[in-house]
């Protein structure tokens, strides 16, 4: 696919490992200006402090960071970053059952616009067996905790940033260039344990 710039966004990948094998999520950040080094540097430890510190908490101890990688989208070649603080750090949580990895719970975010184009997502690193309930579903409070975790990337992002959703395609066909659109609110579509079949190994 070519490539279709987003002016001033910086997309962030935080990189970890479940049960040995890779896996990552991203989200996107609307700078109020042309990005630089140094803001970008500051918003991908901002992700490493939030995989780290609001996240880990709500992991399993088989959910391991890699690395969290950040690149200004604006152009192909636009600036990077890469920060390995979050390197060889576990999930706080231990079961004795852990869920396996193919089980990816889905959170939302969602925007004021209608459509696909208006919604984001990250598959959540598969939970821990006290996160389930005696049906087997997610808890209430695992998915209160995950929203409110993620509502800090709304509420509380560095200054001069805003969490954002990005469209690249409308109509069936590739924008020109991406447009972005606010995060407003996080949800959950359901509390059933889904297996991403994509997400097998």
């Amino acid at each position: 696919m070519a490539f279709i710039p987003v002016a001033n966004v910086a997309q962030v990948n935080t990189r970890y490992t479940i049960n040995g094998n890779d896996a990552e999520n991203t989200v996107y950040f609307e700078y109020i200006a042309a990005i630089t080094q140094e803001e970008l540097d500051g918003i991908v430890d901002y992700m490493s402090v939030f995989f780290g510190s609001v996240l880990r908490p709500d992991l399993k101890s088989t959910v391991v960071g890699r690395e969290t990688y950040g690149v200004d989208l604006t152009t192909q070649n636009g600036l990077y970053s890469v920060d390995t603080s979050i390197s060889g750090l576990a999930g706080a949580l231990t079961s004795l059952n852990n869920v396996p990895a193919s089980v990816a719970p889905c959170i939302s975010f969602r925007t004021a616009q209608r459509g696909r184009s208006g919604r984001g997502r990250n598959y959540l690193p598969s939970p821990a067996a006290q996160q389930l309930t005696s049906d087997n579903l997610l808890s209430t409070t695992y998915m209160s905790d995950m929203i409110s975790n993620y509502l800090n990337l709304r509420d509380d992002p560095r200054p001069d940033w805003t969490w954002v959703v990005v469209s690249r395609f409308a109509g069936g066909g590739p924008r020109v260039a991406g447009v972005t659109f606010p995060i407003t609110s996080v949800a959950f579509a359901d509390n059933v344990v889904d297996t991403q079949r994509r997400r097998l190994h």
